[in-house]
């Protein structure tokens, strides 16, 4: 019995680069904070998930309030950026997602 030849699959080209994620609830990319030149927060990648808690455990010194200070817009970072429902961090969009009570109450000399 002779064999029929098969037609070659038609090949799906592959895409340059993977569709990108849509926006997690916070999308932090290569943020970090320099006083001078020390060092108070390494580069940091996270990304939290719509419905995912987090929490920030480490000792003290090692970047946790810098890091929720640049993430709340209330610190620049020296490097990397950061979204907040796909809005950047600081911007109007953003800070209507977010609520910060802070450690240490800060109160305004002008304000009574």
């Amino acid at each position: 019995m002779a064999r029929t030849p098969r037609s070659p699959r038609p090949r799906t080209p592959e895409p340059d680069k993977p569709a990108p994620l849509p926006p997690g609830a916070l999308d932090i990319v290569g943020i970090a904070k320099n006083y001078g030149d020390a060092p108070a927060l390494e580069p940091v990648n996270l990304r939290v998930e719509h419905g995912e808690r987090v929490a920030l455990i480490g000792h003290n010194g090692s970047g946790k309030t810098t890091m929720i200070r640049i993430i709340t817009g209330l610190l620049d970072a020296t490097e990397g950026t950061s979204t907040i429902c796909g809005h950047a961090t600081g911007s109007i969009g953003a800070r209507a997602a977010v609520s910060y009570v802070a450690d240490q109450p800060t109160f305004y000399d002008d304000l009574t």
